[in-house]
């Protein structure tokens, strides 16, 4: 029980005479605000520079928009109808999900700069 404690005491602790792994207050040279705001700038200026990008996630996006509207045009209903409904919803999020996770080795390629 007590080698928790001293354990804990390494890695935070209430006392600012003892050094610890994680610092008691963190000081960066700009707010959060103001860092999502610079980031936020970057991406959407990274996405702009990229045509090809645009192009493609345009026709993606009406594709997957005119498949899904022939799919829930003239559904019924009933207790069948809802339940494909929800069946689609599902589909819709899964897609959504599936298409932001295409996204993450940009994100970690780019984390060098953020860090910076």
């Amino acid at each position: 029980e007590n080698v928790g404690k001293e354990i804990w005491k390494g890695v935070h602790s209430n006392d600012p005479s003892i050094k610890t792994i994680v610092p008691l207050k963190r000081s960066f040279a700009s707010s959060i605000p103001q860092q999502t705001v610079e980031c936020t700038k970057r991406a959407f200026t990274s996405f702009i520079r990229n045509k090809r990008a645009i192009i493609a996630k345009t026709i993606r996006a009406l594709i997957i928009g005119i498949i899904l509207t022939l799919l829930f045009f003239n559904m019924e209903e009933d207790q069948l109808g809802m339940n494909n409904r929800v069946s689609l919803l599902f589909f819709c999020i899964t897609f959504t999900v599936m298409g932001s996770i295409a996204s993450i080795p940009q994100v970690v390629s780019e984390r060098k700069i953020f860090y910076h």
